[in-house]
């Protein structure tokens, strides 16, 4: 697996673990975390990134924009609509996928 790749899977694999829980759509919003503004914001349970997990998505942002150079570029932020669907935060512009 090339550094990219591995950069990339570390940083999502962070992503996907932080907290989507809901009651309702005034408790998700989006955040753009992943380190290009091409990609989407993820969505999550209102305040967003716990304290205690910054200083582990500052060091793999900064890993995977390192180790992926194409991957700099100027973009305008996607859009997206943080909505509340059976409890988990969700971003209902977003293609839904069935699991």
């Amino acid at each position: 697996m090339s550094e990219c790749v591995s950069a990339r899977v570390s940083l999502e694999t962070l992503l996907m673990k932080l907290p989507r829980t809901c009651g309702g759509a005034s408790d998700c919003d989006g955040y753009y975390l992943r380190p290009s503004a091409c990609e989407p914001a993820i969505i999550l349970a209102k305040p967003g990134l716990p304290a205690d997990q910054q200083a582990a998505l500052e060091s793999l942002q900064a890993t995977a924009r390192r180790t992926c150079p194409g991957d700099k570029g100027a973009c305008s932020p996607r859009p997206f609509r943080a909505e509340c669907r059976a409890g988990r935060c969700v971003d209902g512009l977003a293609p839904q996928t069935s699991r």
